[in-house]
């Protein structure tokens, strides 16, 4: 929807992005966001540091709360080695099933 997306990488990658819709989400996919960790209603916000709601997350109990806990904050981009190694070799590691879930699973059948 044009944009800017965030990822962090880890085992697991973690996308927190714009759904288009009006809200700013954390999900496992870049999707629609309509399966969440979290989300905020976008308002007039450009970015989701500068979302003025309060992020809701699901409770325990399946239902959608305010978390006055949770913020969002703009930070300069990492220039750790590692990490740069590791997104040099995104691609290939994918292509050889070394990121995906189930693919790791496989390798250990």
């Amino acid at each position: 929807n044009g944009t800017t997306a965030w990822v962090a990488r880890g085992v697991a990658p973690r996308y927190l992005f714009h759904t288009g819709k009006g809200r700013w989400v954390i999900s496992k996919v870049m999707d629609d966001g309509y399966k969440c960790w979290a989300y905020c209603k976008a308002g007039e916000s450009q970015t989701p540091a500068d979302c003025k709601d309060q992020w809701q997350i699901c409770d325990a109990d399946g239902q959608w709360r305010p978390d006055p806990n949770m913020k969002v904050s703009a930070l300069p981009a990492s220039h750790d080695k590692f990490v740069e190694l590791r997104m040099s070799l995104d691609a290939d590691m994918r292509t050889y099933g070394l990121i995906d879930a189930t693919d790791l699973k496989k390798l250990w059948r």
